[in-house]
């Protein structure tokens, strides 16, 4: 199985998310991306204007039952994961402060129909239009496979929800563990990453990631410190909105 068609798979997990009561290891994340290709996006403070805007918290909580709010793309356990690292929040009043303008266009929504995914893109359609900016969506059915890869890869739209998983699942091997993260972040974060949706582009990351691929795994320090300067500089850069982290299966 590639690892595009184990990102399409996340989403027939997410319905089963709220069964899991123990404590939990995680190896994905479910985000929004932002399409960087549409003018919109060029402002940094729109990007950050829609991170402070949505309820990641109500999100993660109410609707997926997950007790940990993302901070960053690294989730709790992986190599470069920051325990005080502080991310986006939800602030509706620094979100208006930051959009100076209304957006003069209506941005659009891409989704899949499964239950949860649907019920968090009616939410950040409501978040969103207390923000002033208006958003449709556009829902693919989670069966047509094809169809939902050709929406991701077309660039029409401005918005998407996504989730995905390491390359690597189920394993507590710490060596192994140093390539999740990089499995999480390159295909998502470098510039030719297989998953990057958003068109993201910062050379930064890509020597970053490219560094940590070429470092021995056994040098965990330095592979760690790479992955969170990685992480911190796709925070500051903002192109998705992070609302829960995937646990492992």
């Amino acid at each position: 199985m590639n690892k595009f068609c184990a990102l399409i798979l996340v989403f027939a997990t997410i319905i089963c998310f709220s069964s899991f009561t123990e404590a939990k290891e995680y190896d994905g994340l479910f985000f929004m991306g932002l399409n960087l290709h549409k003018d919109v996006f060029n402002d940094k403070n729109v990007r950050y204007a829609i991170n402070y805007a949505i309820d990641r918290k109500f999100i993660a909580k109410d609707i997926v039952s997950e007790e940990v709010i993302p901070t960053g793309v690294i989730s709790p356990g992986m190599s470069g994961y920051e325990p005080t690292f502080e991310g986006f929040f939800y602030n509706p009043k620094k979100a208006k402060k930051l959009l100076k303008k209304p957006l003069n266009i209506e941005l659009v929504l891409l989704h899949t129909d499964g239950v949860k995914t649907i019920r968090i893109a009616e939410k950040i359609v409501k978040d969103l239009k207390a923000l002033g900016i208006k958003v449709k969506t556009k829902q693919v059915d989670y069966s047509d496979q094809d169809k939902w890869e050709n929406e991701l890869r077309s660039g029409r739209h401005h918005l998407f929800l996504m989730g995905y998983k390491a390359g690597f699942i189920g394993t507590s091997d710490e060596a192994t563990a140093e390539v999740e993260t990089y499995d999480l972040m390159a295909p998502l974060f470098t510039s030719d990453g297989s998953a990057n949706f958003t068109y993201y582009d910062n050379q930064r990351v890509d020597n970053l990631l490219g560094q940590v691929a070429a470092t021995d795994k056994a040098v965990r320090g330095l592979r760690d410190a790479k992955l969170s300067e990685a992480n911190r500089i796709i925070m500051k850069d903002a192109p998705t909105v992070n609302l829960f982290y995937i646990p492992k299966l």
